[in-house]
């Protein structure tokens, strides 16, 4: 099963690029997953690709320019594209619908994402396999200019700001999964903003898949940075005052 299947609507073709490979491939008008791509590669896909749902996975060209060409693409992944500096060309892509974007280590800044006008899904990440290396971004403050924005995934994201507080203007936002790496006065100002709006709250703690050891009953983790993981009953003193610190928190947001 294709990397990008739980992101888009239909089941990926997958298509390596670095071999020998059908051109009418291209010209699925479903999903593709194209893999292993240079710059040769890329000028193929622009000028055939038909695809409403493209991945591209492993790409090795210095650019992604020409994007725009793609004008029958409503949802785009990239994933591990160690030469790209730059995503203006894709946020010429104005139909755009859903961008997924993770593993660009030398990516800094997404000033200009408002371009996609209709974006309505967005996922933004670091590698996906480990915490290293992360998504560093100077700041996510062009994301509150995404006025139709309903779904936002943020993981192993380093911003030089450390300010996720734009994302509480996003009226339109209904889904939001962001990693425990932002400071705990942060999220409470999210949860305070966002709730009433979000189809999950963000709450002082998450219950786990996991057992105390000493009782066997279900640890929660703490929402924000470097906090804990505790079970309810044999912390029971430290794990009231975490979730009503939180409440205070959230109330002077």
């Amino acid at each position: 099963m294709g990397l990008f299947s739980n992101f888009f609507s239909h089941k990926p073709v997958m298509i390596l690029v670095d071999r020998e490979f059908s051109m009418e491939s291209l010209r699925v008008t479903g999903a593709l997953d194209i893999r292993n791509i240079n710059d040769a590669a890329w000028k193929l896909i622009l000028a055939n690709c038909a695809a409403s749902d493209l991945g591209l996975y492993h790409v090795t060209a210095a650019s992604l320019e020409g994007t725009a060409q793609l004008c029958q693409t409503s949802s785009l992944a990239i994933e591990w594209a160690n030469k790209i500096v730059d995503l203006s060309p894709v946020f010429k892509m104005a139909w755009l619908k859903r961008l997924f974007i993770s593993d660009l280590p030398r990516l800094r800044n997404i000033e200009g994402i408002d371009g996609l006008k209709d974006l309505n899904h967005l996922h933004l990440s670091g590698n996906r396999g480990s915490l290293h290396p992360p998504l560093c971004l100077t700041s996510i403050k062009p994301l509150a200019r995404l006025v139709h924005l309903e779904t936002l995934t943020l993981f192993n994201v380093r911003l030089d700001d450390d300010d996720v507080a734009p994302i509480a203007s996003i009226s339109s936002l209904r889904d939001l999964a962001i990693s425990n790496k932002f400071e705990r006065k942060q999220l409470a100002f999210l949860s305070k903003h966002l709730n009433p709006q979000l189809k999950h709250p963000i709450r002082a703690c998450y219950k786990m898949n996991l057992p105390c050891e000493t009782c066997a009953g279900p640890l929660h983790a703490f929402t924000g940075r470097r906090m804990p993981v505790l079970c309810g009953t044999c912390k029971k003193e430290r794990f009231e005052r975490l979730n009503l610190q939180f409440e205070q928190l959230v109330a002077q947001s």
